[in-house]
């Protein structure tokens, strides 16, 4: 089940929301598809801002930063 999926600045990776984890997935074909898991997400919600190349996401009461 995908929780949330949003695109990555590029149009080329996607970053999806599912079973508690956000991962990183590649989707051009050529050299295969690669996913990354890149952290927990416990509440299954992020935010990417492709301005700043960021994710946000909740931990506890605090809105975290993830930069790429």
């Amino acid at each position: 089940r995908i929780d949330d999926i949003q695109w990555y600045r590029d149009h080329e990776h996607l970053l999806l929301s599912t079973g508690g984890k956000l991962y990183f997935y590649e989707i051009d074909v050529r050299g295969g598809i690669n996913s990354y898991e890149l952290t927990d997400l416990p509440d299954r919600q992020f935010y990417y801002d492709a301005d700043d190349n960021a994710v946000y996401k909740m931990a506890g009461n605090q809105i975290v930063r993830l930069k790429f």
